[in-house]
Order: structure tokens, then sequence, then C-alpha cells
């Protein structure tokens, strides 16, 4: 088990604690989405509102699952918030949910996986299989995967061989 902070253990709490008040509150996505002619601060509270119970469960889990098997830290929260608020992106069908933030933070973090191959391969799975269902954000998934990639490839810790 990876040891954290408390700010670092927080943080998720927090973001998931947010995320279902604002579903059981019933805040509309058609004021907080991300959709063509969307307000400016729909770019970045799009994020937590999900369509559905299930919808809201399935980013949950993954959140979750993410921040507390990896080495997360809140600078990986910000930029995943960010790559999936990002004004280069705008989505061909109404968006809402988390999922943008966890394929981002997926690709910050590959490079803490064992086996870094079928990481990338399931992911990519899971990318292809959204581009099957309508009204999935596959573009949105993919785009965030890969801007969240080149951001870890360009942290990842550089490890130096001694020489004798």
């Amino acid at each position: 088990m990876v040891r954290r902070t408390k700010k670092e253990i927080t943080a998720p709490l927090l973001l998931t604690i947010a995320t279902a008040i604002l579903y059981i509150s019933g805040a509309s996505p058609s004021t907080f989405g991300m959709y063509e002619g969307m307000n400016w601060y729909a770019r970045f509270t799009y994020q937590f509102l999900h369509i559905s119970i299930w919808h809201l469960l399935i980013n949950m889990w993954n959140l979750w699952g993410i921040t507390t098997t990896y080495k997360i830290r809140i600078w990986h929260l910000v930029t995943a918030y960010l790559i999936s608020a990002s004004p280069f992106f705008y989505g061909d069908i109404p968006t809402v949910g988390l999922s943008g933030v966890c394929f981002s933070l997926m690709g910050i973090i590959w490079y803490q996986v064992l086996h870094t191959k079928l990481y990338h391969c399931w992911i990519l799975g899971f990318i292809f299989i959204g581009f099957l269902f309508p009204g999935t954000a596959a573009r949105l998934h993919l785009y965030c995967y890969c801007i969240g990639f080149i951001i870890g490839w360009l942290n990842k810790p550089v490890k130096y061989e001694t020489g004798n």
C-alpha cells in the first residue's frame, strides 16, 4: 500500500462527495454540461454532473480505484481536471461526468503500472468499446488519455545507472 498524505486522501474523497451531492440535488446537465453553445463555466463544471446513478457509480469507482491504488498527487488531480476542461476539445455530443478526468489520470500514471503494454491495451480497448456505444464521449476519453499519457511521459522519473 502506498503511503499518502491527508491531502492526497481528502481530495478524491471530497470530489466524490461533491459529485454525489450534485447528483442528488438534481443539478441540470443542460445548465452545466459541455455542449455546443454552452455557458463559459460549463467547461469547468460538467465533470461533476452525471446522467444516472450507474454513470455516477462507475465514475466514482474508477476515480477511487485509481487514487487508492497508484501514487496520485494533488497536481495529478488538478492536471487531469484541466485536461478534461481543455478548450481544445469540443465534443459532438453533450457531455457530463468524470470519465475525462479518470482517463487523464490513467494516462498520467501509466509509468507506475507494472505491465505497461497490457495496461495500454486494456485502456485502448475500453476507449474502442466507447466508440461502439452511442452517447458515449469516446473522443473525449481518447483525447484525455493521450494528453495524460504525454504529460506522464514528460514527468516520468528518470532512472540513472551507476557506473563502476
